[in-house]
């Protein structure tokens, strides 16, 4: 479900209720109902998601 429509997926990683999937060169944020969070690589998620970039850096995704 979580890597539907987004190509070919490298690794997925489940950490604090979220789910971190790479594929293609991007790195999607997702919570445990599917819905996107965020999106690193291509353009922002719609108006009203949230931002989490603690819990990426954290995780190394952020310098």
């Amino acid at each position: 479900v979580f890597s539907q429509g987004i190509g070919r997926v490298q690794a997925v990683h489940e950490f604090e209720d979220q789910v971190f999937v790479t594929a293609n060169g991007r790195l999607l944020v997702y919570d445990m109902e599917g819905q996107l969070v965020r999106s690193i690589g291509q353009s922002p998620p719609m108006h009203g998601k949230s931002w989490i970039y603690d819990r990426l850096w954290a995780l190394g995704y952020l310098e």
